[in-house]
């Protein structure tokens, strides 16, 4: 380990007065970039914890963290909105800046993505936005999730489905509230360097949703779809970092694709 590095837990609130759990990789106090994990994700699942080895190895220092109801961080999985995690980002920008950091970029992966979004949309305090398969039309949750007739009548009588994906409660309060942003008027309230990552056969976020999103955005901007690379860049779901894998070729482009988007815009 370089001499100055630090790695340690850490823990902040929301604004319900629970606690946020993350890992903080510190090495200097220029520019710290807060990765944001997606839907039903934590910060030690698909490649999120890789990409925080990969920048902190190339002298950045990072801040993953649990969003509300989700890991290790305290609440319930169904109050984790869009609203919520756009206000646990506030936080966690709050937390960093607290300990001195001075430029700030935000990484979100899906609906982590997303949040990443709004945040800079409304937060002067970000200097770079890097979104990788972000979700651009809020509908899709009901279009991917509330896709029977028996899904149809459960969240109209008892006001929420099961996720089959890990026995959560998807509540009709989660799909109103994130229906009642329009992510693209969001994008064009962006100033800051935005760098948009897809893959090429993401069969959750299609490339026409990257392609839409890179319309809206503000220059300084990129686009980078990367071949033949689903939703996950190649990681399962179950990724344990614990147990290591070897990167997946998609997952070696997407991540030099950052690096090469920070050298270009990092000031």
């Amino acid at each position: 380990m370089k001499e100055g590095v630090k790695i340690r837990k850490v823990n902040f609130f929301n604004n319900k007065k629970q606690k946020l759990y993350g890992i903080l990789n510190e090495v200097n106090k220029e520019n710290i970039f807060i990765i944001c994990h997606g839907f039903g994700s934590n910060k030690n699942r698909n490649f999120i914890y890789m990409l925080d080895n990969y920048l902190f190895k190339n002298d950045f220092s990072v801040l993953i963290f649990d969003f509300t109801g989700n890991g290790e961080s305290d609440g319930e999985f169904s109050d984790g909105n869009y609203t919520q995690e756009t206000n646990d980002l506030g936080k966690a920008i709050d937390f960093v800046k607290k300990l001195g950091y001075e430029k700030i970029g935000v990484i979100g992966h899906s609906m982590g993505g997303t949040i990443a979004i709004l945040r800079t949309a409304i937060d002067s305090r970000i200097n770079y936005l890097i979104s990788i398969s972000a979700v651009g039309y809020s509908k899709r949750f009901r279009k991917r999730y509330v896709n029977t007739k028996e899904k149809i009548n459960q969240l109209k009588e008892k006001g929420y489905i099961i996720l089959e994906k890990n026995q959560k409660k998807l509540t009709k309060e989660f799909i109103e509230d994130v229906e009642s942003y329009d992510i693209m008027n969001y994008i064009k309230k962006i100033k800051v360097p935005f760098l948009i990552i897809n893959g090429g056969k993401d069969d959750t976020i299609n490339v026409n949703e990257a392609k839409n999103i890179y319309k809206n955005a503000n220059e300084p901007k990129k686009l980078e779809i990367i071949p033949n690379a689903d939703h996950n860049f190649g990681y399962k779901l179950d990724y344990d970092p614990k147990s290591p894998k070897e990167e997946t070729r998609e997952y070696k482009i997407m991540r030099n694709k950052i690096l090469e988007f920070l050298g270009e815009n990092l000031k």
